[in-house]
């Protein structure tokens, strides 16, 4: 396995599956035969920790007994045809909810977005509050929204609006089932907050909202530019503490007084790396740089070949090293850049942004390199776009990325590919 990360606008993270797994057990059983269900009353409900609601309930026995058939489905089509059997037989249980929210994380888990993008509706039907519905189609939303989209700017607000509605109720909209423990539930939560702003971030990135070096044409960054530029940061260190790793991307938009004085400010966030902080045109610069600063310097896909990459480790400059593939010389290169930078003492973490054949390729160069610190990934590429565009995509799971089975990068196109009118063919003769 190789650890992943998720480049959203100014930050990288992996997330585990603790949303995906959390709160999957049963109902809480009816009462016996002669208690309250006998006499056609409701089950006394179950009193949830403070804060939280309680697990959704069955009123009777045969509610009890449907529910568990639907639940026994291992099929995600199979889960969302019993959920819809169930929901017509008992139109005002509770426990629809709670399948529902299974068939959602099975199509999540099956990489069918639109499925769960429609599962997660009907959650929100039931409980227009559970945060992780509402964060599963805010993200859904964001990732297949495009540039060329003429509601473009409503869809994002929808899942701006969706996601922060979910920070507000993640402390209060969970069904939090009997048992579980403390611990557990804060973790649950955390995964929430982390998701809830990798979403924020990855919209505002397609957004491409970069407003003070575009206002600033980055000669320089305002004291009330500043501060609402280290909002997230704030936030996100409220939220979840050290238990998020940032990344910062900077773009290369700032000239070199600027970009020291940005990262002195960010400091104080422990971000785990700045990348590409000025134009990748002068190592003398990039080193001046690097000395300014105890964080590390990432540098960076926009080199072309490894003779750069020499220049720049020579004078100090870079302490990861990012290289993309595709822009690089391919894997050849691409290796050759990697074990220069293990020569020199420095991690080495492939770039991802340009589609799902580069992303295949960094994965199997990612195992074959002993420096490998990271894989950039970008969730909202390899469960979205990508997929329109290959046959299949690595298995990523709980942080890790594991390595793909099959011949040569163990992927194809798509056939469908080769029918696009905006295909463009070039083919070279050996």
């Amino acid at each position: 396995m190789k650890r992943t990360a998720l480049s959203v606008a100014i930050l990288s993270l992996a997330i585990g599956a603790t949303a995906q797994n959390y709160g999957q057990g049963a109902p809480q059983n009816p009462p016996a035969a002669g208690q309250g269900a006998a006499s056609g009353q409701a089950a006394p409900a179950q009193a949830a920790p403070a804060g939280a609601k309680r697990p959704p309930q069955a009123k009777t026995q045969p509610e009890y007994d449907a529910y568990n058939v639907a639940a026994a489905n291992t099929d995600a089509s199979a889960t969302e045809k019993a959920a819809d059997d169930f929901a017509t037989k008992f139109p005002d249980s509770e426990l629809r909810y709670l399948l529902y929210t299974k068939a959602m994380r099975m199509y999540q888990t099956a990489n069918n977005p639109d499925k769960t993008e429609a599962m997660g509706r009907k959650v929100l039907a039931l409980d227009g509050d559970d945060p992780e519905a509402l964060l599963t189609v805010s993200e859904l939303i964001a990732e297949k929204t495009r540039d060329t989209d003429l509601d473009r700017d409503q869809r994002f607000a929808d899942a701006v609006k969706m996601s922060q509605k979910a920070l507000q109720t993640i402390d209060t909209g969970i069904h939090v089932p009997a048992g579980t423990t403390q611990d557990k539930l804060d973790n649950y939560k955390s995964g929430l907050r982390s998701q809830a702003y990798s979403i924020l971030g990855a919209i505002e990135y397609n957004k491409s909202n970069y407003p003070a070096a575009q206002e600033n044409q980055g000669l320089y960054i305002s004291a009330e530019q500043m501060k609402k530029a280290v909002e997230p940061f704030e936030k996100i260190r409220k939220a979840v503490g050290d238990r998020m790793e940032i990344m910062v991307e900077f773009h290369s938009l700032w000239n070199l007084p600027t970009a020291k004085k940005i990262a002195r400010e960010l400091e104080q966030y422990k971000p785990t790396w700045y990348e590409d902080p000025i134009r990748m045109n002068s190592p003398q610069a990039l080193a001046e740089y690097a000395r300014s600063t105890d964080v590390w310097v990432c540098a960076s896909e926009t080199l072309g070949s490894r003779y750069p990459y020499k220049d720049m480790l020579d004078r100090d400059a870079m302490h990861v090293v990012m290289a993309d593939l595709c822009w690089t010389g391919g894997l050849t290169e691409g290796r050759k850049i990697a074990a220069m930078a293990e020569t020199y003492h420095r991690p080495f973490a492939p770039h991802d942004c340009i589609g799902p054949v580069g992303f295949a390729a960094a994965i199997h160069m990612s195992f074959s390199q002993p420096n490998t610190l990271i894989q950039e990934s970008v969730r909202a590429f390899y469960k979205g776009w990508y997929n329109e565009l290959v046959t299949n995509m690595p298995v990523i799971k709980d942080g890790y990325v594991y390595p793909m089975e099959g011949e040569g990068l163990c992927i194809d196109l798509l056939p469908a590919v080769y029918q696009r009118p905006d295909l463009t063919v070039r083919r070279s003769n050996v």
